[in-house]
């Protein structure tokens, strides 16, 4: 994914590649609850795009609900 951050502290976009970093984006506005700072990734935001690019199951429907 080309991520340069460190693991243990905020996940931020800018610390992607831009592939990544546009499908966090889209994933950021479609699922996040805040009305603000859209540059931090939530973790189950990125559970959700682990699993989306490593094939795995994920249920969403916690998320969504």
């Amino acid at each position: 994914m080309g991520f340069t951050g460190h693991i243990n502290g905020k996940m931020l976009k800018t610390n992607f590649s831009k592939a990544y970093r546009y499908l966090l984006h889209c994933m950021v506005h479609s699922l996040s609850h805040r009305k603000g700072a859209y540059d931090e990734v939530s973790d189950y935001i990125m559970n959700i795009v682990t699993s989306l690019i490593l094939n795995r199951r994920y249920n969403i429907s916690q998320v969504i609900f």
